[in-house]
């Protein structure tokens, strides 16, 4: 069985847990997100921290950039590069 890394801080792991089952059950960008890795043959808990690291991720861009979050952003970025 696998389990969750250790290393980091486990306040903020502990706070992303949560929202991150629920994300992968009803997210729509993170839902498909979490189907295709486990379809790659990752187990439950290693895609459920890949959910975990993309919702800090996606957190971190919003604050950063300063825009709201756009559920779009991915799709319009290719037709620009297109």
């Amino acid at each position: 069985s696998t389990h969750l890394s250790k290393v980091g801080s486990e306040y903020l792991r502990a706070a992303l847990y949560m929202p991150a089952l629920a994300a992968k059950r009803s997210n729509p960008l993170l839902k498909p997100f979490y189907d295709r890795l486990r379809e790659r043959g990752l187990k439950h808990k290693q895609a459920l921290s890949a959910v975990m690291r993309k919702i800090l991720v996606l957190a971190f861009g919003v604050l950063s950039s300063g825009h709201a979050f756009d559920k779009n952003y991915e799709a319009k970025r290719r037709l620009l590069t297109t």
